[in-house]
C-alpha cells in the first residue's frame, strides 16, 4: 500500500479520535452542569486518548512527509 495513503489514513484516525474525545468531555460537562470529581476523572481519561490521537497525527504527518520527500514510495 502507498505510504501516502497510510499516512493520510493514520492522520485522519488521529483527528477523528481527538474530535470524539473533546466532544465526549464537553458533553459530560454539559450534562453534569458542574465540574465535580466525576468530570475530573472523565477529563483525566480523555487526556490519554488525546495524547494517543496526537501521536497518530504526528506519525501520519511523518509518513506523508517521507512520501513527498522521496524517502519512501
Amino acid at each position: 500500500m502507498n505510504t501516502l495513503i497510510i499516512g493520510m489514513t493514520i492522520g485522519l484516525i488521529g483527528k477523528v479520535v481527538l474530535g470524539v474525545a473533546v466532544i465526549r468531555v464537553h458533553m459530560h460537562i454539559a450534562l453534569e452542569r458542574k465540574v465535580d470529581s466525576d468530570v475530573i476523572r472523565a477529563i483525566e481519561r480523555e487526556k490519554h486518548v488525546t495524547a494517543g490521537a496526537i501521536i497518530l497525527m504526528i506519525v501520519g504527518y511523518l509518513l506523508e512527509t517521507a512520501y513527498f520527500m522521496g524517502f519512501l514510495a
